[in-house]
């Protein structure tokens, strides 16, 4: 079973491309991703660590800083970001979205086969 979702992963990666648009604004870029952004947000009174979520989103190495937290935290985002954290970080724990930021993954490390064996597992 471990090969096989070991498998599964190594062709997803192998199947990504790139979410950056082309010069032209409109066509994909299409190339080889290399970096997937990871959202970072932090709290209010920076008294714990900050929440990491990790995306589905793939950049290759000229499009891998085009990511902005401020695309991706919508409303509804937020909402469900605020939801999560009460359930896993104390009462006190305020997301602090003003101050998201992003840090970059490589896809071929151990830390984002992991989150895609997950994200497989969820399909």
């Amino acid at each position: 079973m471990l090969l096989r979702e070991q498998y599964a992963v190594i062709n997803l990666i192998l199947g990504m491309r790139c979410d950056g648009y082309g010069s032209n604004g409109i066509l994909r870029c299409g190339m080889e991703p290399t970096w997937a952004p990871m959202l970072c947000i932090p709290t209010t009174d920076d008294d714990a660590p900050p929440i990491e979520i990790m995306t589905t989103l793939h950049y290759c190495e000229l499009h891998r800083d085009t990511f902005a937290p401020s695309e991706y935290l919508s409303m509804k985002e937020k909402t469900r970001i605020e939801r999560m954290a009460g359930h896993c970080r104390p009462s006190h724990f305020k997301p602090d979205f003003d101050r998201a930021f992003t840090r970059k993954v490589r896809i071929r490390t151990p830390e984002y086969r992991e989150f895609l064996k997950g994200f497989l597992k969820a399909l």
